[in-house]
């Protein structure tokens, strides 16, 4: 038997009874200091202006979406599974109760209805993600196919995720930060020297590097250091641009190879500007 994915897992768990509009009856009011949080929440970082915007919200009209708790046990009071941005707001509007639906959820599941959520909601950065990926792996065994077929990705994503943990560290937190994209940490992860990768990493935070600079690197064309110190321009080049940027009244870039071949570029920034330039370069020519 197909083993069912996990995003219709948890659909499965809210459809039958969570309406699209305002909450229903049915659903328990629970006191906020009896929610516990969950210790296998993959999401580390919460933006606090999102929350308080959540929480403006909450005052307003109220919690829309039920979060989803299982009861706790011997210990008492219900563990948080889905939910935790709706509960934190919820104390931040100063909410003494929340509308939560409990369920009867494995322990080995918790993880996984957490991760769907964030996942669902794309509120992960990419370090998150692989970090939960590897959890699956770790703690539950989970080879990557079972992991796609639950989260509903392609076994290639996974692995390209996991991959993503053998980064070093900075580079990792450059990710958590949004300083960099998925898309620079696949192409750093073809360099095969740590240094190289994280003097590749500044270079793109410095706007000298590419994604497909990088992978040029990989390749053998070029390093992070010509990338991050490119050659001195030509006075010469340098002077003929400025002189056409005062005569032109825009930005101008003189492109030229070792074999003297190049072109020039001119900014315009709208319609008017590019008429303007018509009109400039019209005189000139006649």
């Amino acid at each position: 038997m197909k083993r069912q994915a996990l995003g219709r897992g948890l659909g499965a768990l809210l459809s039958d009874r969570h309406p699209s509009g305002p909450i229903a009856e049915g659903f328990l009011q629970i006191e906020l200091d009896q929610i516990h949080p969950n210790p296998r929440q993959p999401r580390e970082a919460f933006d606090k202006a999102e929350l308080e915007d959540l929480a403006a919200s909450i005052r307003k009209a109220g919690v829309l979406q039920p979060i989803l708790v299982r009861e706790s046990g011997a210990g008492g009071g219900f563990e948080l599974i889905a939910g935790e941005r709706r509960l934190r707001a919820a104390r931040m509007a100063g909410l003494q109760r929340i509308p939560a639906m409990v369920q009867k959820i494995e322990e080995g599941r918790t993880l996984e209805l957490a991760l769907i959520e964030n996942i669902q909601r794309q509120q992960l950065n990419p370090i998150e993600e692989a970090r939960a990926f590897a959890t699956m792996s770790a703690e539950y065994g989970l080879t990557q196919e079972e992991i796609a077929e639950k989260v509903g990705r392609k076994r290639p994503s996974i692995a390209n995720s996991l991959r993503l943990l053998r980064l070093p560290e900075r580079v990792q937190q450059l990710l958590r930060d949004g300083a960099l994209t998925a898309g620079h940490a696949k192409a750093l992860l073809s360099l095969a020297d740590e240094e190289e990768i994280l003097k590749t990493a500044e270079a793109m935070l410095q706007g000298f590097v590419t994604v497909r600079g990088a992978e040029e690197m990989a390749r053998g064309k070029k390093t992070a250091a010509s990338a991050a110190h490119p050659p001195r321009q030509d006075p010469n080049v340098h002077d003929a641009e400025e002189r056409l940027q005062r005569a032109l009244g825009t930005k101008v870039r003189i492109r030229q190879n070792a074999s003297g071949r190049g072109r020039i570029e001119i900014e315009f920034y709208d319609a008017e500007g590019l008429e303007g330039l018509f009109e400039i370069l019209g005189k000139a020519a006649r």
